[in-house]
């Protein structure tokens, strides 16, 4: 822990379209995705993510893609409570969708505090990408 973060950046914008890569990190992992997108794209979750967790079954999706072992890649983010105490965690996957030998599935969490949850979003639903491309988010745990 520590070094669990996420950075987010949007590139090649034109209208309301753009392509995002994301890349995810921990102290043992670290993958990235790229995917196209609407500048709003990630608007939705972020609201979802600034009023988590409501309870212990609370759960809030991002997906991209569809993990049906077709199209160009899946990606998946799901903030959950991980006990009854209310502790929070990212839960991460992405796939390449691609046939053996090319395959290549990461799925693993990040621990966080509810509130560093809860600042992602409001970083998410708060980004104007044509004002700052990049988003940086590092996990918080006490």
């Amino acid at each position: 822990m520590g070094d669990d973060s996420i950075v987010i950046s949007a590139s090649n914008h034109c209208d309301d379209y753009c392509t995002f890569d994301l890349t995810v990190s921990t102290s043992w992992v670290r993958q990235s995705i790229s995917f196209l997108g609407y500048t709003d794209t990630f608007e939705d979750f972020g609201k979802s993510l600034m009023n988590f967790p409501n309870n212990t079954a609370h759960e809030v999706w991002f997906q991209e893609g569809k993990d049906e072992g077709y199209g160009p890649w899946y990606l998946s983010v799901k903030a959950y409570c991980y006990n009854d105490q209310g502790h929070t965690a990212l839960h991460i996957i992405i796939d390449n969708q691609e046939p053996l030998p090319k395959k290549c599935r990461v799925e693993f969490s990040i621990l966080a505090e509810a509130a560093s949850i809860n600042n992602l979003g409001c970083s998410l639903f708060n980004w104007e990408i044509k004002q700052q491309q990049t988003i940086e988010w590092k996990a918080q745990t006490s």
